[in-house]
């Protein structure tokens, strides 16, 4: 970087280094106007402890430029929108960082580091008791208070790339000591005397001494502007790797113009060379070649310590010197693609365990903890953030930084988590002693399960075949919290037949089940079964939705529709309701993997279980003198799919393949039986029913020989099996038990 350095009359000094203005120590008599208008940025230091050594002129500066910081000690009220700093501070100011040390006492100096370059400016030090008028008593206390200053930085800092200091040829015996413990206790490149009060111009002063390392400059009437150069002209370095080359491109040129210089690796260094951009290879960097099939390239300590390193920490920032690391400042990266590979049919282990990245998380996860020095990037959603502000401010905002490192932290633990659950399923563990799941946001819901709770919708990482997340959403409003909820239940019960059916649902419970050979009258079924609860609610189908189906729709009122598929003409009349929600699930009759989990968050824990995808565990057992025909037997089956997705304790009445009453969600058995034969009323006669759990009394059973029920359907296992029995052979009721209880509490 060049600083091109000009001394202004009396104490000032001034910098401009890129498009960035730097004015010290304003003096009367000096009014940068030219600077400030030419700068992109400009920070004016206003340090004097007296009011009458600056004037308010300063602060019109305000009318030449748009983007101007003053910087102000104590002592001064400027009645001005300024940044106040107090004695040892560390602020970060439009990508500076200043550091004060001092007291109020004593005063206030600065160091200022910008692009990693750091400046010292003694600020108002009040080193000016070193005059001919002082005492020995004030002479010693500056002394002493000076050296406690150095001390204090001595802790923190070791290199200062440029320094102004005070002199003054009128006590020279007590300034040149003071430059030459400053020059002595830190490694500094060029030392600026800051000659004080004009008219002395002193250019002999440090004559005598020789310092290898450090430049000094002589500064006098002839002599007030200098340039130099630190280190090389690139901003910041960035190294770019990544398997989703999205966006990629347009990035790097991005920052490239701005005067980024990129590293990268393989393919992503292939694909920026090719279009012209000039690209560092990262074996360059460290010296050493890519092995191992590619598994080795950025696993090396010139791309960790670069990244790594506080560029704050003066013992950092030597030792990498020393080792001839180059700082990284920005790391895009993301991952090998092990989602999408094992997302594949009939993926090989081999294939999953190659598409598992090692070095892009380690050095996502190095660059995340250093957020302060490093902006990180996984996602290409973020390019165009990170180039807006270093084209606005010039650097990356360390509020910025920090997002990007969370975002990090819970890409990198989701993918780790997708490879933990791989390997536990290839090795059919079921529960594992620790359990991570990965979910990622698909939307963001208007409100939860009531209006003052806030929601949001997460979806598996995973194959979606046969989800709600898997759907398509063709037509109508945002799908809420409870459309979700009721929705996915719905398809838990709507998997459970083969033949063409529909299915209405209502706060989670079916009100309407039908199959018949073809898709209008299992919705006719469906709807006549009960036309009061299906208003507002949920019809869904594992068959395509018909122009017929359509219109009878259209004249009720459903919030969501799901299909495999609608026909044009069935399209054209649902969508005339603007908010009927259309989904279009091509794999609704998918089945749902046996490793499926059903989970329940409850206040310290989560409770996971297999979910129940079994409809019974063993042959039928026929315990009645009564056996079922075949008829209604597949009437019970019908039955006992309905029964086994309503809220306990459950009972469904079911004839022809149509559900008749639903008896759902009553705290005892009797009463959901009262239930389900009152909603049925007079089609209950002929009709089966179906339990979800056992009988516990023989209650149930005549009640359901007043309703003319033919044939029912329970898992059995009550110690009371034999009263039931008995009520069913004294009403010449066929019962059947499944051996597999089907509780649902929620």
């Amino acid at each position: 970087m060049e600083f091109t350095i000009k001394y202004h009359d009396h104490s000032g000094f001034s910098i401009r280094v890129n498009d960035i203005f730097f004015m010290f120590d304003y003096y009367k008599g000096y009014l940068p106007v030219r600077d400030v208008e030419s700068a992109k940025t400009s920070f004016v230091f206003v340090s004097h402890e007296h009011q009458d050594h600056y004037s308010k002129e300063i602060f019109n500066l305000r009318e030449h430029s748009n983007d101007i910081t003053y910087v102000l000690a104590k002592g001064i009220d400027a009645n001005e929108e300024v940044v106040y700093v107090l004695p040892n501070q560390k602020l970060r100011i439009r990508g500076l960082t200043i550091e004060t040390f001092g007291s109020t006492d004593e005063g206030v100096c600065y160091l200022i580091t910008y692009r990693g370059k750091k400046i010292f400016h003694a600020g108002d030090l009040n080193l000016w008791s070193w005059r001919k008028d002082s005492t020995e008593e004030e002479i010693n206390d500056a002394s002493r208070n000076y050296f406690r200053i150095l001390n204090t930085m001595l802790r923190t800092v070791e290199n200062i790339d440029i320094a102004f200091f005070p002199v003054d040829p009128r006590m020279r015996e007590y300034y040149e000591e003071g430059a030459v413990k400053f020059l002595e206790a830190f490694n500094i490149l060029h030392f600026f005397p800051m000659h004080m009060w004009g008219k002395y111009r002193a250019s002999n002063v440090l004559d005598e001494y020789d310092f290898d390392n450090t430049i000094i400059y002589k500064v006098n009437n002839d002599n007030k502007e200098f340039k130099i150069y630190i280190g090389d002209d690139w901003l910041m370095r960035a190294l770019i790797s990544v398997s989703d080359k999205t966006g990629i491109v347009e990035l790097a040129t991005e920052l490239s113009s701005l005067g980024v210089e990129i590293v990268s690796t393989g393919g992503t260094a292939k694909k920026l060379q090719d279009v012209g951009i000039k690209v560092i290879p990262v074996d360059s960097v460290t010296g050493f070649p890519e092995c191992l099939d590619g598994r080795v390239k950025t696993l090396h300590p010139k791309i960790h310590a670069g990244i790594l390193a506080m560029r704050s920490n003066d013992k950092h920032m030597s030792q990498l010197k020393e080792l001839e690391v180059d700082t990284i400042d920005i790391v895009v990266i993301n991952l090998y693609p092990f989602r999408e590979t094992i997302s594949k049919e009939n993926v090989e282990l081999e294939d999953a365990i190659e598409n598992i990245d090692i070095g892009g998380p380690t050095m996502l996860r190095s660059a995340a903890k250093n957020y302060q020095d490093v902006a990180v990037v996984v996602d290409p959603g973020d390019y165009s953030k990170i180039i807006d502000e270093i084209k606005t401010n010039g650097e990356i905002s360390v509020s910025t930084k920090f997002n990007l490192s969370y975002k990090v932290f819970e890409h990198t633990a989701s993918y780790d988590a997708l490879i933990a659950n791989y390997m536990r399923e290839q090795q059919g563990i079921s529960f594992p002693e620790t359990l991570t799941v990965t979910f990622e946001k698909q939307q963001e819901l208007r409100y939860g399960e009531n209006p003052h709770q806030d929601a949001v919708f997460y979806r598996e990482m995973g194959k979606l075949d046969g989800t709600l997340a898997g759907a398509l959403q063709l037509h109508g409003k945002e799908l809420s919290y409870n459309n979700i909820g009721d929705t996915n239940g719905a398809l838990d019960l709507l998997r459970e037949f083969k033949d063409i059916t529909y299915v209405g649902v209502k706060h989670a419970n079916p009100c309407g089940v039908g199959s018949a050979s073809n898709g209008y009258d299992a919705w006719k079924k469906a709807f006549d079964a009960d036309p009061v609860s299906i208003f507002g609610g949920i019809v869904l189908t594992n068959t395509t939705v018909c122009k017929k189906v359509a219109e009878d729709i259209n004249k009720i009122f459903i919030e969501i529709i799901v299909a495999p598929d609608y026909t044009e003409e069935a399209l054209t009349i649902l969508k005339k309701k603007k908010n009927i929600r259309l989904l279009k699930l091509p794999t609704i009759n998918c089945k749902l993997p046996t490793t499926t989990w059903d989970m329940k968050k409850v206040a310290g824990g989560l409770l996971v279980q297999d979910m129940d995808l079994d409809l019974i565990s063993q042959e039928l057992d026929f315990p009645t003198e009564k056996k079922p025909t075949e008829e209604q037997l597949q009437d019970l089956m019908f039955a006992w799919k309905i029964v086994k997705h309503a809220k306990s304790n459950g009972i469904a009445i079911a004839k022809n393949l149509q559900s008749v009453g639903v008896g759902p969600g009553q705290v005892n058995r009797i009463w959901a039986t009262e239930q389900a034969i009152e909603h049925g009323g007079n089609n209950t006669e002929g009709a089966v029913l179906a339990s979800d759990a056992f009988f516990p009394f023989d209650d149930c059973v005549k009640a359901a020989t007043k309703a003319g029920i033919t044939a029912i359907i329970q898992p059995g296992g009550s110690i009371r099996d034999k009263d039931s029995i008995k009520a069913c052979n004294d009403a010449g009721i066929a019962m059947v038990f499944t051996g597999m209880r089907h509780f649902k509490h929620s």
